[in-house]
């Protein structure tokens, strides 16, 4: 399951890694976070990402609006990848397609 990140620091801290790190910006009122959510899942739990060192993250909007603003997030859902502190990509809208094909490219 994706943690669910509470602060700014917590947010600072995971990007760091120097593994492939995924984070979902969403609202719980989103319908097309929730369609996501689901799909996410199934990744994580996808043995084929699994075994890459994918970590997965998720971000509340309203609960961190200033994280969601530093980012640079316009729509919902957004996935971005970060490794050792660098955006390296971001999939934009609940596109199943475009998450895999974000994944695929980075790892």
């Amino acid at each position: 399951m994706a943690f669910t990140l509470t602060s700014a620091e917590e947010f600072d801290k995971v990007i760091l890694d120097d593994s492939l790190v995924v984070v979902e910006f969403y609202a719980d009122w989103c319908s097309p976070c929730h369609k996501m959510e689901k799909f996410l899942q199934e990744l994580i739990n996808d043995t084929k990402y699994a075994e890459k060192d994918i970590k997965f993250y998720r971000v509340n909007v309203d609960t961190l609006p200033g994280v969601a603003k530093m980012v640079g997030v316009q729509a919902l859902p957004t996935f971005v990848c970060y490794k050792e502190n660098r955006k390296l990509d971001e999939s934009v809208g609940a596109s199943k397609g475009g998450l895999k094909k974000m994944l695929k490219k980075h790892i």
